[in-house]
């Protein structure tokens, strides 16, 4: 057997350097473990470990490539937290019920990998119930699903423990955040990555195993055409497409560590034993230029997940379409004059030029009438205000010159860069269709110099 000493020595230390994944996988009884650990390839995917604290050195390269300038880093760490024991946990969760209405899972429909569940009840809540019933049984695989849910008890536990960044959020947030339980051999697939937020999993029972890749050019192609297979006939394999991706980021989060992840990282995460986890989304003020150049793989995200779960995906497209704009006027009205918020708002004004008419079209087709009705009159009005703020003389959309007046911009704004060639306004077919729809050019955008993140509320469970 070859010792410690030998492997830090050898010619083919990276091909070692993998080795807690792979054994953490190699420990897992379910079948799909081995599945996932072929996707940990030497030379192609890079450790992260508590020791090395975060992955800079690895992934600067690659975000660099991406044109993200001192984007939030993907770091794990440990918290000091202690957490209750499963059983606890499970009596907890077992005594105080409200949560189980609203219960999620994820894939909606899991097959039962038992016998004896075959004929038993199957509903959402009788699984949801039966995952908690057995959450001190690290091996439990009956069902390989994923586990979504709120609850204020687990939510006051947390309240604890928040890290430096979550107690740092200063704007209104959600008073609850999301519970998840995954059971041993549970994957959660890349539609289900958090594309839009920063967050911070805390991991209160289990282990989990992460591959995160990087948002460069060529992965959030790859990762757009995914969820556009997967709302449509095509059914993509998640293994083939991961193997398209690339310079991925693995580790093992186990109880008492969090790991907090950028935004716009597709993700995949493996539960090799029952697991459950606190996750804090937040929306940072400096990723909204981000977020808008994004919004097509956004809109193809909540369209594949909503139709894989038999539902509709009006009611989420409202949803995040407005928490958009919220968090637009949000930040535009309270720049500063400062060097760090115009290159902000140049940024974002870079991105609007080529977005504009998708926000403008998802809104008019997607958002309630009163609410449309005060989008359409306040988008004008508030990047008026944060021009003048800024004391900028040109437009910082398209660079025309205005004189420091702020009636020529809000007039120059509203033909030019917000009524202008009119709205798009795509039908459910066309949806998908349109997330391609310059998609390729935005890409190359370069968002702004970053400073220390002011935080927006936190994000909702994608529904």
């Amino acid at each position: 057997m070859m010792s410690g000493n030998c492997k830090a020595i050898s010619t083919t230390l990276h091909l070692w350097t993998l080795d807690p994944v792979i054994r953490e996988l190699q420990s897992c009884p379910a079948a799909r473990a081995a599945e996932f650990a072929d996707l940990i390839i030497p030379g192609r995917i890079s450790l992260l470990s508590v020791e090395n604290g975060n992955a800079v050195q690895s992934s600067a390269t690659v975000y660099g490539a991406s044109k993200v300038t001192d984007i939030s880093e993907l770091t794990l760490y440990e918290t000091g937290t202690g957490w209750p024991h499963p059983r606890s946990l499970r009596k907890i969760l077992e005594k105080h019920q409200s949560w189980v209405d609203e219960a999620q899972l994820y894939p909606p429909r899991p097959a039962p990998l038992s016998l004896r569940f075959i004929e038993g009840d199957a509903t959402r809540q009788s699984i949801a119930r039966t995952l908690v019933h057995y959450l001190d049984d690290q091996h439990y695989a009956a069902y390989a699903t994923t586990l979504t849910f709120r609850s204020p008890v687990i939510d006051r536990c947390l309240r604890c423990f928040l890290g430096d960044n979550e107690a740092l959020i200063t704007l209104t947030r959600s008073s609850i955040d999301t519970t998840s339980i995954m059971s041993c051999g549970a994957l959660l697939p890349l539609e289900a990555s958090a594309l839009m937020s920063t967050s911070t999993i805390h991991v209160i029972t289990g282990v989990r195993v992460y591959i995160v890749y990087p948002p460069t050019p060529h992965n959030l192609r790859t990762l757009n055409k995914y969820l556009k297979d997967l709302a449509g006939d095509v059914a993509p394999n998640y293994i083939k497409v991961c193997q398209e991706l690339e310079n991925g980021i693995t580790f093992v989060q186990r109880v008492g560590q969090a790991v907090t992840i950028p935004p716009c990282c597709p993700t995949v995460v493996f539960a090799t034993k029952t697991s459950a986890a606190v996750i804090v989304r937040s929306r940072c003020v400096e990723d909204l230029p981000l977020r808008l150049e994004h919004l097509a793989i956004l809109m193809a995200q909540i369209v594949s997940i909503q139709l894989i779960c038999r539902q509709t995906p009006g009611e989420s497209l409202e949803y995040h379409i407005t928490q958009l704009y919220k968090d637009m006027t949000t930040v535009l009205r309270a720049l500063e004059p400062s060097a760090a918020n115009r290159a902000l708002l140049l940024a974002l004004g870079a991105v609007w030029e080529r977005e504009y008419s998708r926000f403008r079209g998802l809104v008019e087709l997607h958002v309630e009438k009163a609410l449309r009705e005060h989008i359409r009159r306040n988008i004008p009005r508030v990047w008026s205000l944060a021009v003048q703020n800024q004391g900028l003389r040109h437009c910082p959309v398209c660079n025309v010159s205005i004189g420091g007046h702020g009636v020529v911009f809000l007039t120059h704004f509203q033909i030019e860069h917000w009524e202008a060639g009119g709205s798009t306004h795509p039908d459910k077919d066309e949806l998908m269709s349109m997330a391609d729809e310059g998609h390729h050019s935005s890409l190359e955008m370069a968002t702004c110099r970053r400073r220390r993140p002011r935080w927006l509320s936190s994000d909702r469970r994608m529904r």
